[in-house]
């Protein structure tokens, strides 16, 4: 099978009300042929997809200098982009799932996957991790109020343990790192990029995982919480607050960023 976007909807979840800002369902993956037996597959929010990459809405320009051509354009191979703006780390395991299954149709020799996590809580209590039991987990992880921490790792743990299970029977090369926020949940893996983006950019914030979106969702966690621990959550909800508000999350970078972030890949793979 030979990729091209155009098929792309026959394979990935795309874009829909359901899932997504967009009213109507929109494909907003790329691919581009250099008719080379590697891929370079890149996935994850608006960071991946190249968001305000050029105030006219050109789309050449976008493909062009978001960090996931650069990277390919430097290994001389095909690339894939599973990029969707206000998407989840959920969203980015779901998707590598889906690529996992038509692998051994595509014949690559070697295939990159890059994975750029964005902040934790964006999907939680949602379809995307409805077959977790979040009850029996903060009875049996939650004693004191720093336990609630546990939880953020939790979350990206198991997003990075669907892709590990995802990938590991095919030869690929991984790389794991974050956007806007710092690492949590995803440092053990052996393809963890130690910089977050941001921080290449030198961006300078407190130490945070979450965005003031992603906290506003996190609000919910409370009804998974028994009533003798509820104010435990409640005093470390009001300090996730208070850092997720310093976090600049609507932020995107240039196309000069793009090329710092392909660099320091490329960098871990050279």
């Amino acid at each position: 099978m030979k990729l091209e976007k155009s098929i792309l909807p026959d394979y990935f979840t795309i874009a829909s009300p359901h899932n997504s800002h967009y009213k109507v369902k929109t494909n907003t993956f790329d691919f581009t042929d250099r008719n080379s037996d590697v891929l370079v597959v890149t996935c994850g929010d608006s960071w991946t997809w190249g968001a305000d990459l050029s105030e006219n809405d050109d789309e050449e320009f976008r493909v062009n200098h978001t960090f996931g051509n650069v990277v390919s354009t430097e290994l001389h191979a095909d690339w894939l982009n599973l990029g969707l703006s206000g998407s989840n780390n959920f969203f980015i395991a779901e998707r590598v799932e889906e690529f996992s299954k038509i692998i051994p149709q595509l014949g690559y020799k070697k295939i990159y996957l890059i994975c750029t996590f964005t902040e934790i809580g964006r999907s939680f209590d949602s379809h995307h991790d409805v077959y977790i039991d979040y009850i029996s987990w903060f009875n049996d992880n939650i004693k004191v109020e720093s336990d609630f921490d546990k939880f953020l790792y939790f979350l990206n743990a198991e997003c990075l343990s669907r892709i590990k299970q995802a990938i590991e029977n095919h030869n690929i090369e991984f790389r794991v790192g974050t956007n806007f926020i710092d690492a949590i949940g995803i440092e053990s893996d052996s393809g963890f990029l130690k910089m977050p983006w941001f921080r290449l950019l030198g961006i300078n914030q407190p130490v945070a995982y979450v965005s003031t979106t992603g906290a506003l969702r996190l609000r919910s966690m409370e009804q998974f919480v028994s009533d003798h621990k509820k104010s435990l959550f409640k005093s470390w909800f009001t300090k996730l607050i208070d850092t997720s508000a310093k976090v600049r999350g609507s932020w995107h970078p240039p196309a000069s960023g793009h090329e710092i972030w392909a660099k320091y890949i490329l960098e871990s793979i050279s």
